[in-house]
């Protein structure tokens, strides 16, 4: 299956290996809770499903895999929270800096058996996805790493690199694979009420 071992794409991919899909998932979608968990790998930041669990399928996503319902934030805190996400796996993953990202994202859908609103915290599990660098990374002193994403969050400006140059910033809207963005993917959780 040499076209699961890239980056992939075209999500058609997943669909025509669907059976070995499945097997590998088993280890992180756990049979016993399969058809009781609201779960599902997401393309990261981009709230859109490529596998899901069945309560998952049936109540969050639409046909196209994106999310059902509205999320507690406007569109641009959405951004900003993306953004945020972003910039707090990049200073993990490239710098060894940890934030604490503890904003709580409730998405509301209403339950087509019931009629009666339902409501999920979503919780990201970024164990799956992959940051790859372009050409060297700048030096950051460990106190200062954090402060382009605590800047783009509060001012929404984009950030600058050691001596005003410019850092690249991640195109989020793109599929994963594409050179210099995540790769894999994250779940969406679990809690309902």
């Amino acid at each position: 299956m040499p076209e699961l071992l890239n980056p992939i794409t075209d999500l058609g991919v997943i669909q025509r290996h669907r059976a070995l899909v499945d097997v590998l998932m088993g280890g992180i979608f756990p049979s016993a809770f399969f058809d009781q968990e609201f779960s599902a790998v997401l393309i990261p930041f981009m709230l859109k499903s490529f596998y899901a669990t069945p309560p998952f399928e049936q109540l969050l996503q639409a046909e196209d895999g994106s999310l059902r319902g509205r999320v507690n934030l406007d569109p641009a805190m959405i951004s900003a929270m993306r953004l945020f996400f972003a910039y707090a796996l990049v200073l993990d993953r490239i710098y060894g800096v940890q934030l604490d990202v503890d904003y709580p994202l409730i998405l509301t859908t209403t339950d087509t058996d019931t009629g009666l609103e339902r409501h999920f915290k979503m919780d990201f599990d970024w164990r799956f996805v992959e940051v790859e660098t372009i050409g060297p990374v700048p030096d950051a002193d460990r106190r200062d790493a954090a402060a382009p994403a605590r800047r783009a969050l509060r001012d929404r400006s984009v950030p600058r690199g050691p001596a005003g140059g410019s850092l690249r910033v991640p195109r989020l809207h793109d599929l994963p694979g594409d050179r210099g963005h995540g790769s894999g993917s994250a779940v969406l959780a679990r809690s309902a009420t």
